[in-house]
């Protein structure tokens, strides 16, 4: 039975990905013991655990999903995670991003299905005004249609409603990135908790797996140098002409009768055959100039609710306050979205003529 859980619940954009990657190669590599971070938990190849705490909160309805996302769970996978929790012995790493979401009730649902062992919950937190372009770019490949700037507006919106957090199952957005009220709502359960934060700078690209190490309590067990990780598997966020790019496909998909399980598909299609950014010269997601001063206005805010909590911090306080970056000027965008569209149809022209001449074989 373990003894210790460690809970690594996001939140979403915070390098969890590369985090659950990591692990993943490392165990499939034999660098760490496999059962610290198992991957085999329902017969299938997994990188991360949110299929079975999905399931977990799911059945209490307690973490929100889209309508057409993880219905096919049925307590299967819920029960053989915490299976699988209960006959390792030592330790256990979970990492589930979409947990960060869920409220008070939920995140109790999720300490108590491991009892007896200890749980640590780890929290990878990242500056809001990174957060926001890279969340409207993960909203857009999740099929949605909404702009950027309605994107923003609706979160600004809700920024306004933070006292129905754990009365409104939608208000997901700020559950997770409200990063003092998410340390309470865990510190709440009884877990120990940990904030970790997001390097603003890349100068040191082995800092976040430092920092993941030090916050798990894992330095003996976890390698000083962590593996490569490529940025497909990252899941690296998308350059600025990409989202914009997708957004308008989603519109015409949605104008054409498209769900949004036949949008991601096709996004997948469209990624792999060409919808490429200037791998030379990239649009790095910004924020409206129009915004930034009621950005750093919450991210201070944040910044002083979550040192109220007196978590244990690993990483430096300042990530979390670095200026959002402006969104390049028109002119510029417009050619890197005509540019971007332009390689897209090219790679969809020649998968296209590649079928074509397989028929005609």
């Amino acid at each position: 039975m373990a003894e210790r859980v460690v809970l690594h619940i996001g939140a979403r954009k915070t390098a969890t990905t590369y985090l659950q990657r990591c692990l993943q190669a490392l165990a499939k590599k034999g660098r760490i013991d496999p059962a610290l971070y198992p991957l085999d938990t329902r017969g299938e190849d997994d990188h991360n655990h949110v299929p079975g705490l999905i399931d977990l909160l799911r059945t209490y309805d307690q973490i929100p999903l889209q309508s057409d996302a993880w219905r096919h769970l049925d307590g299967q996978a819920a029960s053989a995670l915490i299976d699988k929790v209960a006959s390792t012995p030592g330790t256990v790493v979970l990492s589930a991003e979409a947990v960060a979401a869920t409220r008070l009730a939920g995140a109790r649902t999720a300490v108590a299905a491991f009892a007896p062992a200890e749980v640590t919950v780890l929290i990878t937190t990242r500056a809001l005004g990174r957060v926001l372009a890279s969340s409207w770019a993960q909203h857009i490949r999740n099929g949605n249609i909404e702009t950027f700037s309605d994107y923003l507006q609706l979160r600004a919106e809700e920024r306004e409603m933070t006292d129905s957090l754990e009365t409104r199952s939608r208000r997901a957005f700020w559950r997770a990135y409200s990063y003092g009220s998410l340390v309470r709502r865990w510190q709440d359960t009884g877990a120990e908790v940990v904030v970790a934060t997001v390097p603003a700078s890349q100068t040191e690209p082995n800092l976040m797996w430092e920092r993941f190490r030090v916050a798990t309590g894992l330095t003996d067990e976890l390698p000083l140098e962590p593996p490569r990780v490529s940025s497909r598997k990252a899941n690296s966020s998308l350059a600025l002409e990409q989202t914009h790019v997708l957004q308008g496909f989603n519109v015409a998909a949605k104008q054409a009768g498209h769900d949004r399980r036949w949008i991601r598909r096709e996004h997948r299609r469209l990624l792999r055959h060409g919808l490429a950014a200037d791998l030379d010269h990239p649009l790095i997601d910004g924020i409206p100039t129009s915004m930034h001063a009621q950005i750093m206005q919450w991210q201070e805010s944040d910044v002083q609710d979550l040192l109220a909590t007196d978590v244990e911090l690993v990483g430096d306080i300042d990530d979390l306050r670095i200026a959002p970056r402006p969104t390049p000027e028109s002119a510029e965008l417009i050619t890197h979205i005509e540019d971007c569209t332009g390689r897209g149809l090219l790679g969809i022209h020649g998968l296209n003529k590649q079928s074509a001449d397989a028929a005609g074989q």
